[in-house]
């Protein structure tokens, strides 16, 4: 496996004191990212080649919770390593 360091993004919507999670199924096949099956967790994923972080975040939101973001802001980023991976999560 090529060593290369990936990017993924977490979104967390606060709507009337409430943050959306999406939970994760409990048998699902892994895409190579940070993946912890029957879990809760923000929506979010890979970001791809070419396309921002912010890009990345009002895509992933789209397609996991059909709900159109903006205004977006940074709170934080944190790594992830793993035997056969690093990521970093925005």
């Amino acid at each position: 496996m090529t060593q290369a360091i990936r990017v993924g993004v977490g979104v967390m919507i606060i709507d009337n004191n409430k943050i959306l999670l999406g939970h994760r199924v409990e048998k699902s096949v892994d895409t190579g990212g940070i993946y912890e099956p029957d879990c809760w967790t923000l929506p979010g994923g890979k970001q791809e080649y070419e396309e921002t972080i912010y890009e990345a975040a009002i895509r992933e939101c789209k397609e996991e919770t059909n709900l159109d973001i903006s205004e977006l802001k940074v709170f934080t980023a944190s790594d992830s390593f793993q035997p056969d991976r690093h990521y970093v999560t925005i």
